[in-house]
């Protein structure tokens, strides 16, 4: 038997055991104290004499104390150190983008997770979510205009030094004439290599059908615009013509020519064909020629391979073939052209649409009373609408948006047109585009200069592709 002090410390935390050496846990602390044992905040107590080591009184009044971060602690009365702050307050993100509002105090400055944006010494953006500190290495492609072609570098960057000579590994596509045969390949243009201008051959399965004798029907106008650029593409006019045609009559089981579809009839719905990959300005053409002059409705999505586009159309029941065809005029006179043509869009009252995701949107949301046709804008989301007169474009703008013309406004929703509701688009009525930098992006920003002719005596002519559409 051990006769030694056991003096471990006991779970008053004040005094040591006592008793001799011993197992197991030791007892309570005997001490008793004479003086009345308080809560926290000293407003609720317990009369002497006490043990030590007792509990303090339970107290519900409110700590009341001033934490670190300067806030009042709201908890009720207690020992220890204080709970985490949970009082909403605003702090400027990490990446000082933003106040972030409405943040518990405990949680600290955070990532408001926008792209960081900073600039770096390469002269790239930040492309990492908001965050604190030194950016890291930039990640992304280098991205200047190569030498021998017109596409970027895509090797990781490299500030400081030139990019190398080798073939360029861009998906680029070619067509033919009609448009039938499109061809993916690798750009490969490098010094020792220089790209190929040369559009491709058709092959046997592009010739057209004979065209058969000519049906009456409704008389139409083209811009001359249309005209001028539907002219140097007159193969790939013919082609849409001959799909557009097959597609009104497939549900009639009748024959594909494209002078051969019965006008006043009902055309059968249901039916669709998606056209072969095109560029913009194909794009265009198809499009607008779809909309206006054949009664279709289309649908566009981007292609794979950058600047190209997939076209579909489907007719509906007012669908029908105008009269002329557009390649019909494109081969005739001067003289006889004249008389189908209507002035180039440039100076007639327009709505300027932008947020748009498609072209085919602002034909959806106007329809066709008084539309002249539909241009791109400054950028990809961006499109004009060509009308008549003013007084259609006030009517439409009161339409799409319910309120009088002036400043840029909203489209509205489902409650007035039917249509999916959404404030991103937002549209604008210009009664002219005569003078000032806008008055020249219905062009391209450089043009062939061959792409000017005179088709037409009186006729303005503008250029055969709108690449920035």
């Amino acid at each position: 038997m051990c006769l030694q002090v056991c003096g471990r410390p006991l779970s008053c935390g004040n005094h040591t055991c006592e008793e001799f050496c011993h197992l197991g846990n030791c007892p309570p602390c005997r001490v008793v104290l004479h003086e009345p044992l308080y809560c926290a905040c000293g407003k609720s107590f317990v009369e002497p004499p006490v043990f030590c080591g007792t509990k303090p009184p339970e107290c519900d009044e409110p700590c009341g104390q001033l934490m670190e971060c300067g806030h009042v602690c709201p908890a009720k009365c207690h020992e220890g150190p204080h709970p985490l702050c949970y009082e909403p307050v605003s702090r400027t993100c990490l990446g000082g983008h933003m106040q972030m509002r409405n943040t518990p105090c405990h949680v600290g400055p955070i990532s408001c997770g926008q792209p960081c944006g900073r600039l770096l010494s390469c002269g790239h953006s930040c492309p990492w979510q908001c965050h604190a500190g030194e950016c890291k290495p930039c990640s992304r492609p280098c991205g200047a205009r190569r030498v021998h072609c017109s596409h970027t570098c895509q090797a990781d960057c490299h500030p400081g030094s030139p990019c190398e000579d080798t073939p360029c590994k861009w998906k680029i596509k070619q067509a033919c004439p009609c448009g039938q045969r499109v061809e993916e390949r690798l750009c490969g243009a490098w010094s020792g290599h220089l790209p190929s201008t040369s559009a491709l051959r058709c092959l046997p399965s592009c010739q057209r059908q004979p065209v058969e004798a000519e049906t009456p029907g409704e008389a139409v106008k083209y811009t001359a615009d249309l005209f001028q650029l539907a002219s140097h593409h007159r193969k790939y006019i013919e082609m849409l013509e001959d799909v557009f045609t097959e597609t009104i009559l497939d549900g009639a089981g009748k024959g594909t020519s494209r002078g051969n579809a019965p006008a006043g009839r009902q055309m059968a719905t249901g039916s669709f064909k998606t056209l072969p990959p095109c560029d913009s300005s194909r794009r265009l053409l198809a499009v607008e020629y779809a909309r206006l002059h054949w009664r279709f409705k289309t649908t566009t999505k981007a292609d794979a391979v950058e600047g190209w586009w997939i076209v579909q159309v489907s007719p509906g029941s007012a669908s029908r073939p105008p009269r002329p065809l557009l390649s019909e005029i494109t081969a005739a006179n001067s003289a006889a052209v004249a008389t189908y043509l209507l002035p180039t869009l440039s100076s007639q009252p327009c709505l300027r649409f932008v947020g748009l995701k498609t072209l085919d949107e602002v034909y959806e949301l106007i329809g066709l009373d008084g539309l002249l046709g539909v241009r791109p804008g400054d950028n990809a989301s961006e499109a004009i609408a060509f009308v008549e007169r003013g007084a259609t474009g006030a009517s439409l703008f009161r339409r799409l948006t319910g309120q009088e013309p002036g400043a840029e406004a909203p489209v509205r929703g489902p409650s007035a047109w039917g249509q999916p509701g959404s404030t991103r688009v937002r549209v604008s009525l210009e009664q002219t585009l005569t003078a000032g930098p806008r008055a020249d992006r219905r062009l391209p920003k450089s043009a062939p200069t061959d792409a000017w002719d005179t088709k037409a005596d009186g006729v303005q002519e503008v250029p055969d592709s709108w690449e920035d559409m």
